[in-house]
């Protein structure tokens, strides 16, 4: 099964001041997941104290659009992996 987005994770380390590459490769996420969930909330003016009190599933179902839902479970259907929780 495929791992679930930490969407305020990435936020928060990005709030910190990490890079993208920084937080995929010291929390083994992909760079793909971790520049999406960064681009969303760029472009959606979004920030980790925007989001800091709501849950993971809110965020991943209410701020990552649909479109983006449809990407990541073709990417990990192209990976051979499970899209479940997507």
């Amino acid at each position: 099964m495929a791992n679930r987005i930490n969407v305020k994770l990435i936020l928060e380390l990005k709030s910190g001041g990490m890079s993208q590459d920084e937080i995929a490769r010291t929390r083994h996420m992909s760079r793909t997941s971790v520049s999406t969930v960064a681009r969303i909330a760029r472009e959606k003016d979004i920030s980790y104290e925007d989001i800091r009190d709501l849950n993971d599933d809110y965020l991943l179902h209410n701020v990552i659009t649909e479109n983006c839902r449809a990407k990541w479970r073709m990417l990990h259907l192209q990976n051979g992996e499970s899209c479940r929780g997507y």
